[in-house]
C-alpha cells in the first residue's frame, strides 16, 4: 500500500527576546523556554553575538556583546549601515568616497522630560540637517530593524523557525512618559514587521531598574544607572519585587559623560583653526568623534579615581601629570594647551571635571532612595550598578565610599555596591528574566484612560449634551451628537491578574443600496487623566485624549443583507418591505460622458457615525446634454446591530466585535503595556 508522504513538522519551539536600547550602546538576549534541543538549552539566557567588531586596541571583551547606537544613512536615505559598521567605516575613512549622515544619540530624542529638552533640540538640528525627511521614531526603527535581523540571525544558529513563538521584551528609563513607551512600542512593532520576526502582539516594556534587580537575583553571586527604583523582595522563587520608593530620574548616564567630553575637547581646540586647512585630514567633527570613542572605551570605563595609576611623565615639571593621550591627527605640540604632535593630554583633574556633575547627581537620585526607604521602615543592603554607566569603576568606588558614610553616620547597616560580571548585557538579559518570572507583579494599576467613541442620541436636558453639536441623521429622523467618549478604562484602575471585561453596545446605519458595511473603532489614550464620560472628543475636559490606534473592519453587504433589520426611512420603526426587495434597488442615474459631465452622486444621508453627506452642486441645464432622471430612494434602510467585548488581560486591550444576528466576529489587541505600572499597596510599608 502506498502510504502519502508527510514532511516531518517539528513542535513549535518557543524563545524569549530581549532588547537594551540604549543611549551609546545596545544590546540583545536570547533564551529558549520550550523544551532543549540539540542546538540549544532550555532557559539559558544567551546574549546576542556576531556583531562586526570595531577594530585596534579599543575594542574591550564586552564589545562583542554590545553594540553602538549610531546609524550612517547613505544613497539619500535608501540604505544605512549601523553600529560597528559605521565605527569601522569611520576610522577607514571612507566617508570620503562614500558620502552620508551619521545620527546618533537618537534614544534622548523619544525623552520628553524636560531635563531632556536640549539632547531633543540637538538630535532634532541632526535630522534637520539630512537631504531627507526623518523623525526620531523613523531613526529608532530603522535601528532596531538592524537589532531585529542580528537577533533572528543568531535563533537561527540555534535552528529557530518560523512559526516558532517568540517574544519580545524591549528597556525603558524608569522615568519615561507613556507617550515615550507608546512611542519605543511603535518603533518595535514597525521594525519587527520590516525585519520579518513575528512577535506576539504583546510586545512587553520593561524599566530599566527591573531588568537589573532580575538579573541580579537569579545570578545571586553577582548581585548608572541614570533611573534609581528602590524594591523590596517579597520572595525569591518565584521572583516577587514590590517598589518602595517611586523611581526617579536624570540627565546623568553614560551618554552625558560622553557629551561632557565632547564639550571638553572642544573647547580646548577651539582656536586650532589650522586643523580645518590641513590636506587629507579628517574633519575636525570626526576628529572629535574618535576622540569621544577613545573616552568611551579606555578613560570612562577604566578611570577610578585612584592617583596611584597616574603616567610617571608630565607636559612639564610644574604641569599636571597626564592620565592619558588622546590621539588627535593634525593637533601641534603646545606645551601650555597640553598637547603633543597629533595627541591631546587628559589630565586627572579633567577627568574628575568631566565626572564631577555626574557623580553628584548620581549620588543626589540614589540617596532620595536610600533616605525614602528608610523613612518606610526598609533598610536597602544591597546596590546593582549596571548598564553602559555602570561599566565605570569611578562611579563605583563613588558610591562605595558614600554609602559607607551614610550608613556609618545614621548607624545603619551596609549597603553592599554589587556589580554584575556582564554590565553591559545585564539589563538585555534581565528584561528576560523579569518576563519569565509572570508572578512578579499580581496586579497592575493603569496610569491613563482608555475610550472609544459613540454617537449618541441628542438630549438637550443632559449636560455633557449641552452646548454641544448636534447633527440629524436622515436616515433615523432624530438628532446625534458624534464621537462622545465612551471610557473603558480610567486612570488609576486597578487591572485585576484575572483581567477585567466591558461591554459596549452600538449600531450603525447604512442606506439599502450600500455594497460594503464599513464599522471603524477608534481608540483613544488620555495620560495621567480620565477625561469626560459621555462628553464629544471635541469638549475642553477631553482634550487631552490622543489617538493610540484606529481599526476598521469591512464586511461584504450582498452575502448578509437578508440578515440585516430593515427600517423605515425617517424612524426607528422596523420597515414591512419585502425581503425580495432587499437588494440594490435604486434606479441607474444618468449623465452625459460627452461633455465630461459625471452622473450625480448616490443617495449619502448623514449615518450614526455623524458625518454630513457630500455636497450637491446642481448644474444648469445647458450644461447637461441629457436631464437627470429623477434620483428614486429606497423606502427602507439597514439597522446594523453589534457590541464590543473587550478584556483587559496580560498587558492586552483585547477586543472582538460581534455583528448581531449576522454571525461575524472580528478580533484584535492593543499593546497597553506603556500605560500600566506594578500595583504597589498602600500598607506595603507595614508588611
Amino acid at each position: 500500500m502506498d502510504l502519502t508522504f508527510r514532511p516531518y513538522q517539528p513542535e513549535p519551539q518557543t524563545w524569549e527576546v530581549g532588547i537594551d536600547l540604549g543611549s551609546t550602546f545596545s544590546a540583545a538576549a536570547t533564551c529558549l523556554t520550550s523544551a532543549s534541543s540539540a542546538h540549544c538549552t532550555s532557559l539559558k539566557v544567551l546574549p546576542v553575538t556576531g556583531y562586526q567588531q570595531s577594530k585596534g586596541s579599543r575594542t574591550s571583551p564586552s564589545a562583542r556583546c554590545e553594540v553602538p547606537s549610531k546609524i550612517r544613512y547613505e544613497d539619500a536615505g535608501a540604505r544605512h549601515r549601523w553600529g560597528w559598521d559605521v565605527v569601522n567605516f569611520m576610522e577607514r575613512g571612507m566617508y570620503r568616497t562614500v558620502p552620508g549622515h551619521m545620527v546618533e544619540l537618537f534614544k534622548a530624542g523619544l525623552d520628553e522630560r524636560e531635563i531632556y529638552k536640549d539632547s531633543r533640540r540637538q538630535i532634532e538640528e541632526t535630522l534637520a540637517t539630512l537631504p531627507f525627511p526623518k523623525s526620531v521614531d523613523e531613526v529608532t526603527t530603522d535601528f532596531l530593524v538592524k537589532i531585529l535581523q542580528q537577533i533572528k540571525s543568531r535563533l537561527e544558529a540555534l535552528r529557530y523557525h518560523p512559526n516558532d513563538v517568540t517574544h519580545l521584551t524591549i528597556t525603558v528609563p524608569a522615568m519615561w512618559t507613556l507617550r515615550s513607551r507608546r512611542r519605543t512600542i511603535k518603533a518595535v512593532e514597525q521594525a519587527a514587521q520590516v525585519a520579518n520576526l513575528h512577535f506576539t502582539k504583546n510586545i512587553y516594556l520593561c524599566s530599566e531598574p527591573e531588568a537589573a534587580a532580575a538579573y541580579v537575583f537569579h545570578n545571586v553571586d553577582n548581585i548608572p544607572w541614570e533611573d534609581v527604583v528602590t524594591f523590596v523582595i517579597l520572595s525569591t522563587s518565584p521572583l516577587s519585587l514590590k517598589e518602595v520608593v517611586k523611581g526617579k530620574g536624570g540627565f546623568c548616564g553614560s551618554s552625558f559623560l560622553n557629551e561632557r567630553f565632547k564639550t571638553h575637547i572642544e573647547e580646548r581646540i577651539r582656536d586650532e583653526t589650522y586643523l580645518q586647512t590641513i590636506t587629507h585630514n579628517k574633519p575636525v567633527k570626526l576628529l572629535i568623534g574618535e576622540a569621544v570613542s577613545n573616552f568611551e572605551h579606555q578613560i570612562k570605563r577604566e578611570y577610578d579615581g585612584d592617583e596611584s595609576d597616574e603616567a610617571t611623565l608630565g607636559l612639564d615639571e610644574q604641569g599636571d601629570l597626564p592620565y592619558a593621550w588622546i590621539p588627535f591627527p593634525g593637533i601641534r605640540r603646545n606645551d601650555n594647551k597640553g598637547f603633543a604632535d597629533g595627541e591631546i593630554a587628559i589630565t586627572r583633574e579633567d577627568v574628575e571635571l568631566i565626572f564631577e556633575k555626574s557623580l553628584q547627581e548620581c549620588w543626589e537620585l540614589i540617596h532620595s532612595q536610600i533616605t525614602g526607604a528608610y523613612q518606610r521602615g526598609r533598610e536597602p543592603t544591597r546596590m546593582l550598578i549596571v548598564g553602559g554607566y555602570g561599566a565605570s569603576k569611578r562611579l563605583e568606588n563613588h558610591l562605595v565610599n558614600n554609602c559607607n558614610s551614610l550608613t556609618a553616620r545614621l548607624q545603619k547597616r551596609p549597603i553592599d555596591v554589587l556589580v554584575p560580571h556582564a554590565p553591559g548585557t545585564a539589563i538585555a538579559a534581565g528584561s528576560i528574566y523579569r518576563y519569565l518570572n509572570k508572578n512578579m507583579v499580581e496586579d497592575t494599576i493603569s496610569r491613563s484612560s482608555i475610550c472609544i467613541l459613540q454617537d449618541r442620541p441628542f438630549n438637550g436636558r443632559l449636560k455633557a449634551h449641552k452646548g454641544a453639536i448636534h447633527k440629524l441623521d436622515n436616515l433615523e429622523g432624530r438628532d446625534y451628537v458624534p464621537d462622545c467618549v465612551k471610557i473603558l478604562l480610567k486612570a488609576e484602575q486597578m487591572i485585576p491578574s484575572t483581567g477585567y471585561t466591558d461591554t459596549t453596545h452600538m449600531h450603525r446605519t447604512i442606506t439599502a443600496d450600500e455594497e460594503v458595511l464599513e464599522l471603524t473603532m477608534p481608540i483613544y489614550v488620555y495620560d495621567d487623566g480620565n477625561g469626560a464620560d459621555d462628553y464629544p472628543l471635541t469638549h475642553p475636559n477631553n482634550m487631552g485624549f490622543e489617538l493610540l490606534e484606529e481599526v476598521t473592519f469591512k464586511v461584504p453587504v450582498p452575502p448578509i443583507r437578508h440578515k440585516l433589520k430593515r427600517m423605515e426611512i425617517g424612524t426607528s420603526i422596523a420597515s414591512n418591505q419585502s425581503s425580495q426587495i432587499a437588494r440594490r434597488s435604486s434606479r441607474p442615474k444618468r449623465g452625459n460622458p460627452l461633455l465630461g459631465v459625471p452622473p450625480p452622486p448616490p443617495y449619502t444621508p448623514v449615518g450614526s457615525s455623524g458625518q454630513p453627506p457630500a455636497p450637491t452642486t446642481l448644474l444648469p441645464e445647458d450644461q447637461c446634454g441629457t436631464s437627470v432622471e429623477e434620483t428614486v430612494v429606497d423606502p427602507y434602510y439597514f439597522w446594523v446591530d453589534y457590541y464590543v467585548d473587550v478584556l483587559f488581560k496580560d498587558g492586552l486591550m483585547k477586543y472582538e466585535l460581534h455583528i448581531k444576528d449576522v454571525d461575524r466576529v472580528f478580533v484584535g489587541s492593543v499593546n497597553l503595556v506603556s500605560i500600566l505600572e506594578p500595583l504597589v499597596s498602600s500598607d506595603y510599608d507595614r508588611e
